[in-house]
C-alpha cells in the first residue's frame, strides 16, 4: 500500500515469504483456529462453497498439515471447502542460493 513493488517486498522478507514462515510455524490447531472465524464470516455473508489453496509452506510436511486442517474444517461445515494445491509459487528460503536444489543433501 506504500507503493513498494512486489519483488522489493519479497526481497525484504515480506509478502509470500512472510506467509511461508508463519505457516511453517503454525500447528494444526493454530491453522484451524485462525481459519475457522474466516469461514464463519464467509458463510454469514452467503458463501456456501470456497476454494482453499494450500502451497504456503513450500514443503511436504506443512502441505500435509494445511490439508489436514482444511479437511477437518470441511467436515465441521456448514461451508464446503474445495482444497487446491498452489505449488511452487515462490522459491523456498532454503533454496534461495540454490534454486535448482543441486547442492542439497539427498533425502534419507
Amino acid at each position: 500500500m506504500a507503493g513498494a513493488k512486489y519483488m522489493e517486498i519479497l526481497a525484504a522478507g515480506g509478502g509470500i515469504l512472510s506467509t511461508v514462515r508463519q505457516t511453517r510455524l503454525a500447528s494444526l490447531e493454530t491453522l484451524m483456529d485462525e481459519t475457522r472465524p474466516r469461514l464463519q464470516r464467509m458463510f454469514a455473508h452467503g458463501t456456501t462453497t470456497a476454494e482453499a489453496k494450500t502451497g504456503y509452506g513450500l514443503q511436504t510436511e506443512t502441505e500435509l498439515r494445511m490439508l489436514e486442517a482444511l479437511l477437518r474444517l470441511d467436515a465441521e461445515g456448514p461451508l464446503e471447502l474445495a482444497p487446491t494445491f498452489l505449488g511452487a509459487h515462490a522459491i523456498p528460503p532454503e533454496y534461495k542460493a540454490d534454486p535448482r536444489g543441486l547442492h542439497r543433501p539427498a533425502l534419507q
